[in-house]
């Protein structure tokens, strides 16, 4: 399954915080090639959406 959503910002932060926190890929474009390495997810999906799917909050969303 793939998602499309209007910011990708998250996204590559997720791949940021992969590459500098956690040292798992030296640069970005090795997360294909990590992902790749990978047979079965076992039903887990990454979704990264913590900046809220870049909704509207608070007056403006009422205001739109």
């Amino acid at each position: 399954m793939y998602a499309l959503e209007g910011s990708i910002a998250i996204t590559g932060a997720l791949v940021q915080w992969l590459r500098d926190n956690l040292g798992m890929i030296e640069k970005s474009a090795d997360v294909e090639t990590l992902a790749r390495t990978v047979e079965d997810n076992g039903g887990v999906t990454s979704c990264p959406h913590s900046l809220g799917c870049m909704r509207r909050t608070g007056r403006k969303a009422r205001a739109a």
